[in-house]
C-alpha cells in the first residue's frame, strides 16, 4: 500500500505495511519529543491557550500537527540559515493568522507566543521559542 508519508514535509510517498503498531503503554522519557503549544497574552494580561486545530479547523490537527513539528525542528537550526529564517516567517504568519482569529471574536491580543512544550501532559515544561508583539501582528494587514 502507498501512503503519503506524514511524518515528512513535503510529504512523500512511501510504501507501508496495511497494519500499522504505534501505540506505546509506558512512557519513558527517551520517548518524549517536544511538541508545540500557541498562548495569546491579552490586553488585561491574561493568558489564552489558543488551540490552533480549532482555529484552522479547515486544514484538520494531523497535516497542522505535523507542519508545527516540522517548523519547531527548523527553529532549532542555526540562526540565518534558509530553514531557520523560513520556519520564523512561516510561524509569525500562523501568530497574525491567529491573532485575526481571536480578533474576530473581540479578543484585544496584545502578544502571541510560540512555545516548545515537553515534560508530561501533567507538569508540562514550555520555552519561549518566537513571541510577537501586536505592532509585529497588526502590521501585515
Amino acid at each position: 500500500m502507498l501512503d503519503r508519508w506524514q511524518y515528512d514535509y513535503p510529504q512523500k510517498l512511501s510504501a507501508v505495511p496495511l497494519t500499522r503498531f504505534a501505540m506505546y503503554q509506558v512512557q519513558i522519557p527517551e520517548s518524549v519529543e517536544s511538541t508545540y503549544g500557541w498562548e495569546a497574552t491579552l490586553a488585561d494580561g491574561s493568558v489564552e491557550q489558543v488551540n490552533i486545530a480549532a482555529e484552522f479547523e479547515a486544514i484538520g490537527l494531523p497535516p497542522l500537527s505535523t507542519r508545527m513539528r516540522v517548523l519547531l525542528g527548523w527553529t532549532a537550526e542555526p540562526a540565518g540559515s534558509d530553514d531557520q529564517v523560513a520556519a520564523s516567517e512561516e510561524l509569525r504568519l500562523y501568530a497574525v493568522g491567529l491573532e485575526r482569529a481571536l480578533s474576530a471574536r473581540g479578543l484585544d491580543v496584545a502578544r502571541m507566543d510560540f512555545l516548545r512544550v515537553t515534560g508530561t501532559p501533567l507538569e508540562p515544561v514550555t520555552e519561549l521559542i518566537f513571541s510577537w508583539d501586536a505592532d509585529d501582528l497588526r502590521s501585515t494587514r
